[in-house]
């Protein structure tokens, strides 16, 4: 088998008695913040669980990353060798009428941040370090009900003249904030559908004021 891993994204983890864990106000794909951004969530929670063969691990390392940002927020390593505290578990494997069982060890990381400042809209990425093997265990989607609705995706350099190249797509708000940017339109378009935006583009290439709605078309 493969190593893999999930996590479950929630308000917080509760330690119960024999054992068990208790999490409180779990996230589907999405985490809306119901204000505009940056804002600062008080508490927030990660249960990654990860699954990989019964083995000797020499390393494992659980990384966060905030939406856009290529450098953890947040790194947690194993001190010790992972087998020594995994729990061996029986999975059957399939399909199940072939009676037999796959064995799989089993390692559980609740953590929890307080407080979170997020900065931007995006997905925040959990990210498993396997013995040097980069495992994507996780990801939630974050946006800000008050910066829905329309972006404008503009060409970069800005006053490029004709014929010269384009280096990037910027995807901005009304007050000319960066949301995102990337390296074809395509794409640019793609990303703020995804988060509800409705995303605009320049009618002709010169005339690009935002206050001007004859200057936009939409880019469906």
């Amino acid at each position: 088998m493969e190593p893999y891993g999930i996590t479950i994204f929630c308000d917080d983890i509760r330690f119960e008695q024999q054992n068990k864990l208790m999490l409180i106000g779990s996230y589907g794909s999405d985490l809306i913040v119901n204000s505009a951004l940056p804002v600062a969530l008080p508490k927030l929670c990660f249960f990654v669980q990860l699954r990989f063969p019964p083995m000797k691990i020499s390393s494992l390392k659980i990384s966060i990353y905030l939406p856009e940002s290529d450098e953890a927020f947040f790194t947690q390593e194993l001190p010790v060798n992972a087998a020594e505290i995994a729990t061996e578990v029986e999975t059957p494997s399939l399909p199940p009428m072939l009676g037999d069982i796959q064995r799989q060890m089993a390692v559980n990381f609740p953590i929890t941040i307080s407080p979170v400042l997020l900065t931007q809209e995006g997905y925040l990425k959990v990210r498993a370090i396997y013995d040097g093997e980069i495992l994507r265990v996780g990801a939630l989607r974050i946006s800000s009900t008050s910066t829905r609705g329309n972006v404008f995706i503009e060409a970069r350099p800005i006053g490029r003249k004709e014929g010269e190249p384009i280096e990037d797509y910027v995807v901005e708000d009304h007050a000319e904030n960066a949301l995102a940017t990337f390296k074809t339109q395509a794409e640019a378009i793609a990303w703020a559908k995804t988060l509800g935006h409705s995303p605009l583009v320049a009618r002709v290439r010169h005339l690009n004021d935002k206050a001007k709605p004859d200057h936009w078309r939409s880019a469906d």
